[in-house]
């Protein structure tokens, strides 16, 4: 079937997979390219941006096309290295705004005997954060049958239609919410706070080396990083597990942008909500020691958003082992708050966390009392903020 690649579980795609797509004869165009090499970085991401703005899509690298019919006529596969998922990823977060990351699977074969190749697959969906646009060249592209073209007034204008649609939904009303995953682990729930600085326009973060070593050193007070890779105006940071797969990201931009995810803490379906919040309180202290560093007194948005599949009940896993509700159960799969803060509110964030963590549960049909919530900030949240 034509879907199978586009809805296939990803840790279930493999070369096999991949050959039977490719016998069907599809040709190239809304959903569908076909790469024989690995193309230039701005190519690759004008395809993946073009992608997200409009359906979504798959990007086969090593399969070659025919060039009249578009269809595969050759699985060459491309030459295995150490590092494509990433370069791919790193090609995304430098050339796309607003940042979108595609599922990546590098699927080996061989070619002939002793001779081992891979194919790279590449899926990206619709985005929700679209219109997205190409850094280098400013350009805003949607896929046109089988090219990527520049978008005109009004496809930007349905483009932005599409993404307050789904912002206004209960689920995602955040101009905050990140659903892009970047967590690499199969299958895994994954958390993403963002917080943005609302610079004038003038502003920008000065990335140098003591710039990087000061974030990297606030970023560390949240989640514990092993790989630092600092770029002329942003700043990356990863740890990986034991199979080289990313379980924790921070990413740092000269805008005024920090988004760190991290792997949720989930068990049987279940969502730890303390540790959502813990998550949560972590980032905020580095927020407040960052507006310090940088001398801002700003406006400030701040958004939590958890992202699993199927939907996830709730556990208020606190040390006292109160308020465990039995089938606290989201109807969502996207689950997203954020808070417009100023500058002030960074000295007292009680209220702040108050109203989000009431409206968090909310999500799971769970109401607390709002005393027992100011409780529960004051004493388990508030105390990470020191």
């Amino acid at each position: 079937m034509e879907s199978s690649l586009f809805t296939l579980e990803k840790s279930k795609i493999d070369f096999q997979a991949i050959k039977s797509f490719c016998d069907q004869k599809l040709s190239e165009g809304l959903r569908i390219e076909y790469k024989g090499d690995f193309p230039k970085n701005e190519g690759l991401a004008r395809t993946i941006c073009a992608f997200a703005n409009t359906s979504g899509g798959i990007i086969l690298i090593g399969v070659k096309a025919d060039k009249e019919r578009s269809i595969p006529v050759d699985i060459q596969g491309i030459q295995i290295a150490k590092g494509l998922e990433e370069r791919v990823i790193n090609i995304c977060l430098s050339h796309i705004l607003p940042v979108v990351v595609p599922e990546i699977r590098l699927c080996p074969f061989e070619l002939e005997e002793g001779t081992k190749r891979a194919i790279l697959f590449i899926r990206v969906g619709l985005s929700p954060n679209a219109p997205h646009y190409v850094w280098q060249t400013k350009e805003i592209l949607v896929r046109v049958n089988c090219e990527n073209e520049r978008a005109d007034l009004q496809i930007i204008e349905d483009l932005i239609d599409r993404r307050n649609s789904i912002r206004e939904s209960p689920a995602s009303s955040s101009s905050t919410a990140w659903f892009t995953k970047i967590i690499t682990a199969d299958g895994a729930t994954f958390e993403t706070v963002v917080v943005i600085f609302h610079f004038a326009k003038e502003t920008a973060l000065s990335f140098n080396k003591e710039t990087d070593t000061r974030l990297y050193e606030m970023a560390n007070e949240a989640m514990k990083f092993d790989e630092p890779t600092p770029q002329p105006n942003w700043l990356l940071l990863t740890s990986r597990n034991p199979e080289g797969k990313i379980r924790r990201y921070c990413r740092v931009d000269g805008d005024g942008r920090l988004l760190f995810q991290k792997i949720a803490a989930v068990k049987n379906n279940v969502l730890n909500a303390f540790e959502s919040f813990v998550f949560l309180t972590k980032v905020l202290k580095v927020a407040r020691k960052l507006c310090t560093f940088i001398g801002f007194y700003g406006d400030v948005s701040v958004g939590l958003t958890t992202t699993s599949a199927p939907p996830l009940k709730l556990h208020l896993g606190f040390p006292q082992n109160r308020l465990q509700p039995e089938d606290c159960i989201s109807d969502y799969d996207v689950v997203s708050v954020s808070r417009m803060l100023h500058y002030d509110d960074f000295e007292n964030l009680s209220k702040p966390l108050q109203s989000m963590f009431s409206e968090f549960c909310r999500f799971f049909h769970f109401a607390t009392d709002s005393s027992v919530v100011t409780e529960i900030v004051e004493k388990e949240f508030l105390p990470y903020l020191k």
